[in-house]
């Protein structure tokens, strides 16, 4: 007697239609082609494996076991909990769990196109089209876009400043925005109104021009100049030279060869320049020699009956 190819879910030999065998052998040909009871997968019944290949007894796929034996020693593993499952694929495509190869486990199917998009395991029934708008609705509830990008700011002419509002209206899926026009008294440059004509008059070189630039050479700015000045002396333009400007403050102080017999000699610190020289001697011969620019010299003469003497002021630079 030849063995029945498949069993149904519950152990007993299926017709391909999911009705019991009537104890018929198997002719060795494949089940009518629809899917065993309680499944939808869609695919043939296994008992298309086994085919009779003799008057002894039928051969099946797996070395002569019938289908039940096989059934329980099967080596695939289901994908997926339940035929017949959907879930999306990304954000535009689903997929159905079934057994799509015969081989008595669940698998997904191949991924099926959602174009307008999939969710909780459903296509979408709204495609969004925002095609040439800017703003407005894109036919599903949602916005294309804000009308909150104004264009920027620009000079008509010379004279003429415009101006556009934070926020536009949205009109046919296009954003307009209101706009204002603006006078400028000193004159449009780029994107606003000047403040005031440049003037630099009264202003010391490198000063900000009052029109956003800055005072340079030859727009009658005042250069001022402090460095080996006197602090106190003018700086060149309209003000004095004050501590920290490259001025230098200057310090007297005195020097003197004291009284002397026959002659001396003294000189100022350093190179200190000597500004003035004195007789400080005695007697009826004797004088003084200026010495350099930094030192002085006093003599005595025959009968002079005194002392020698010289005495220098000195002046001591310090800049600032």
């Amino acid at each position: 007697m030849c063995v029945r190819g498949t069993t149904g879910g519950g152990g007993e030999p299926t017709t391909g239609d999911g009705a019991q065998d009537t104890g018929t052998t198997d002719t060795g040909t494949m089940d009518a082609g629809q899917p065993d009871a309680g499944e939808d997968t869609g695919a043939a019944d296994a008992g298309s494996a086994f085919r009779d290949v003799s008057a002894d007894g039928p051969e099946t796929g797996n070395g002569g076991v019938g289908d039940g034996e096989a059934d329980g020693g099967k080596t695939c593993s289901d994908e997926c909990a339940a035929a017949g499952t959907v879930e999306c694929s990304g954000a535009y495509a689903y997929r159905v769990c079934g057994d799509r190869d015969g081989d008595g486990c669940l698998e997904w199917g191949s991924e099926q196109e959602c174009a307008a998009g999939c969710a909780d395991g459903k296509c979408g029934s709204c495609m969004p089209d925002c095609a040439g708008k800017d703003c407005g609705d894109d036919g599903c509830g949602e916005p294309c876009g804000q009308c909150s990008s104004p264009p920027a700011s620009y000079c008509l002419d010379a004279n003429r400043l415009r101006s556009y509002a934070a926020a536009g209206d949205c009109a046919s899926g296009k954003c307009s925005y209101a706009y204002s026009d603006l006078n400028c008294q000193y004159g449009c440059a780029g994107v606003r109104c000047q403040s005031c004509p440049p003037s630099c008059g009264g202003r010391y070189c490198g000063e900000e021009d009052g029109y956003g630039g800055s005072c340079g050479p030859g727009s009658g700015c005042c250069e001022r100049s402090c460095g080996g000045r006197r602090c106190g002396d003018s700086d060149g333009c309209w003000n004095t030279c004050e501590h920290g400007s490259g001025c230098c403050s200057n310090e007297r102080y005195t020097r003197t060869s004291g009284a002397v017999s026959g002659g001396g000699a003294v000189c100022c610190d350093g190179n200190d320049p000597r500004v003035a020289i004195a007789d400080c001697g005695t007697g009826s011969n004797h004088g003084i020699n200026e010495d350099g620019s930094s030192c002085g010299s006093a003599w005595e003469g025959d009968g002079n009956g005194g002392s020698a003497c010289v005495s220098i002021d000195c002046e001591k630079s310090t800049c600032w």
